[in-house]
C-alpha cells in the first residue's frame, strides 16, 4: 500500500500581523524623527559654530598683522581692510561675488568660501531672507567700522578702532548670523549689506530697528522691514556668536516677540511693542555697545 505524503503547510504573516508590524514601525518613526531633527540641527550649529570660530580667528590675525588695526567692518565698501565683500564695480568686482571676498581683507587668513555660509541659511524663515548668498554672517558695527557714525535711524555708533582698545573681550560681539540682503542692481547677486547694528540707542529710547526707510532691492518706505543685515532666528529660534576673546557661543532667544522680529512677521508699531521689557534686547544692547 502505498504511503500518502504528508502536506505540507506554507508559513506566513497573516494581514492581522502585518498592520500590527506596520503600525509598530510607524510609531517608532514618529518618536525618533524628532529625536534625528533635533541631533541634526545641532551637527548644523555646530558647523556654523566652527565657521565662525575660523572667521574670528581670521578677523584677530588680520589685526596682529596690521598693527593691532581692525579690520573694517563695513561691507560693501571699497576701502582698504574691508573684511568682505569689497565693491570696485570700475575693476569688475561686484558685492555678492567670489571675487568680492577673494580681495577682501580676511581671505588671506581664510582661504575658504565654505565658511562664510551656514547650511540653515537655505532654509530661513525670515520673510525678506535672500537665498543662495555666498556670505550669511556680518561683524558688528562697532568693530573697525571706518567712522563714528550716525546710522540710519541718527544713532551714533562709537566703533573700536585697534583690538587692544576692546575692554572685555568676552562679552564684545564680533560676528553672528544675519538675515535681510539686497541684489546688486548690476548683476542681481545676493548679498548682506552693510555691518551689524539692529538698535536705536539713547539714553531714554532704545528699541529693535529694523524699519530703516532706505531703498534697497527696489523697495523703500518707512515702513520697510529689510535690507540691513538683521537678527535672525535659523538655528532653532537662536543665534550663533563670536566675540573679541576669539570664543563662539549659541544664544537662544528668550522671548517669544524677537522671533517674530527675526521671521519679520512685523510693522513700524510691533518694533516698539516688541522692545518693552525684552531681554534679548538688553542681551543685545550689552554685547554691541562699543567704546562711548
Amino acid at each position: 500500500m502505498k504511503k500518502e505524503r504528508p502536506k505540507i503547510g506554507y508559513a506566513g504573516f497573516t494581514l492581522v500581523e502585518l498592520l500590527v508590524v506596520i503600525s509598530i514601525i510607524a510609531m517608532l518613526l514618529s518618536i525618533l524623527m524628532p529625536s534625528l531633527s533635533k541631533a541634526r540641527e545641532q551637527a548644523r550649529r555646530i558647523d556654523c559654530l566652527s565657521h565662525l570660530k575660523q572667521l574670528t580667528l581670521a578677523w584677530t590675525m588680520y589685526a596682529m598683522g596690521n598693527n593691532d588695526r581692525l579690520c573694517s567692518s563695513y561691507a560693501g565698501s571699497n576701502e582698504e581692510g574691508t573684511w568682505a565683500d569689497i565693491w570696485k564695480p570700475d575693476e569688475g568686482i561686484i558685492r555678492g561675488s567670489e571675487l568680492a571676498i577673494k580681495v577682501a581683507a580676511l581671505w588671506p587668513y581664510t582661504q575658504s568660501l565654505k565658511i562664510y555660509e551656514c547650511q540653515n541659511a537655505l532654509t530661513c524663515k525670515s520673510v525678506h531672507s535672500i537665498p543662495n548668498r555666498l556670505r550669511d554672517y556680518s561683524i558688528s558695527r562697532t568693530m573697525g567700522y571706518p567712522d563714528i557714525t550716525i546710522w540710519y535711524d541718527k544713532t551714533p555708533v562709537y566703533p573700536f578702532k585697534t583690538l587692544g582698545s576692546i575692554q572685555q573681550t568676552s562679552e564684545k560681539l564680533v560676528l553672528l548670523d544675519t538675515e535681510g540682503g539686497a541684489y546688486e542692481p548690476q548683476t542681481y547677486l545676493p548679498h548682506l549689506v552693510n555691518a551689524f547694528w539692529p538698535i536705536h540707542l539713547e539714553p531714554d529710547n532704545t528699541i529693535w530697528q529694523f524699519a530703516v526707510g532706505v531703498s534697497i532691492g527696489g523697495i523703500s518706505g518707512n515702513d520697510s522691514t529689510h535690507g540691513l543685515n538683521i537678527i535672525t532666528s535659523r538655528h532653532d529660534n537662536g543665534s550663533n556668536l563670536s566675540f573679541a576673546d576669539g570664543h563662539c557661543s549659541y544664544y537662544k532667544y528668550k522671548d517669544k516677540r524677537t522671533i517674530k522680529l527675526c521671521q519679520e512677521i512685523i510693522n513700524r508699531e510691533f518694533e516698539k511693542e516688541a522692545s518693552v521689557d525684552n531681554p534679548d534686547l538688553d542681551y543685545m544692547v550689552r554685547i554691541l555697545k562699543g567704546p562711548q
